[in-house]
């Protein structure tokens, strides 16, 4: 179950960022260039102007793991590891948008750029049960506390295919990236 979360939050944290903060973090709709800025909702306004810097705050770290040609750097968050993202800013369904898409671009990028066909049936299982979580967190929007939504995404990274693929890209990692 260690795997899976933390491969889960290898994608909910921008593909690959390292941790999260709280909201109590920073003041309403403030960033200090390493955290989301926190977002109420999709409403107007304000919100709107915070979702936007949200998603393309998003994008620029996608678009960083697209730049990069060493998948150790990106399975290993090298260049990524004291950037943090405030959960909350995934409240803009732009941001989801933009993570949803990411997540597919980086994998794919991934095994482009990663030649061992030996690891590619992993990372499309990593790739595929990631966009199943986050199709069902855009689902859920309205109740992020879904106790129905929960079970169903710990029914998909506790599933052994998802935890095996998780055990063999750590291992492809270890062997390939281990100095």
């Amino acid at each position: 179950m260690r795997r899976a979360l933390g491969a889960a939050a290898l994608v909910v944290a921008a593909m690959v960022l390292g941790g999260c903060s709280s909201s109590r973090d920073l003041p309403k709709g403030e960033s200090n260039g390493k955290t989301l800025p926190t977002l109420a909702d999709d409403g107007g306004g304000d919100t709107l102007a915070s979702a936007s810097a949200a998603a393309k705050r998003l994008q620029a770290v996608i678009d960083k793991l697209l730049a990069e040609d060493d998948a150790c750097k990106i399975l290993t968050r090298q260049d990524l590891s004291d950037l943090r993202i405030d959960p909350t800013s995934l409240a803009s369904s732009s941001a989801r948008k933009v993570l949803s898409q990411g997540v597919v671009d980086v994998y794919d990028h991934l095994m482009e750029i990663i030649v061992d066909p030996s690891v590619d049936p992993a990372l499309q299982a990593q790739r595929d049960s990631f966009v199943r979580v986050l199709d069902i967190v855009e689902r859920n929007t309205a109740n992020p506390s879904s106790k129905v939504a929960s079970d169903q995404i710990r029914a998909i990274v506790s599933a052994p295919a998802y935890v095996s693929a998780g055990d063999a890209v750590a291992a492809w990692t270890y062997a390939n990236c281990s100095a």
